[in-house]
């Protein structure tokens, strides 16, 4: 699924939050490109990414992919 074009796929919903000394960014991606990710009889994929940043330490999870 990283070998999907995800920086040519436009962005379906961006959230943007502030609270409690930090900032939630949440980016939802989707595509019915199902060939090459490795699960037969998908019709879509997902790409939630999360990046929250702290007042005092930055902090990145990792990204979220569901079908």
């Amino acid at each position: 699924m990283k070998s999907l074009p995800w920086k040519d796929i436009p962005s379906l919903s961006v959230t943007r939050e502030r609270g409690h000394g930090r900032q939630d960014t949440r980016t939802l991606k989707a595509t019915e490109l199902t060939t090459g990710i490795g699960f037969p009889g998908a019709a879509q994929v997902l790409r939630l990414t999360r990046t929250r940043t702290d007042r005092k330490t930055p902090l990145r999870p990792p990204r979220s992919f569901r079908m």
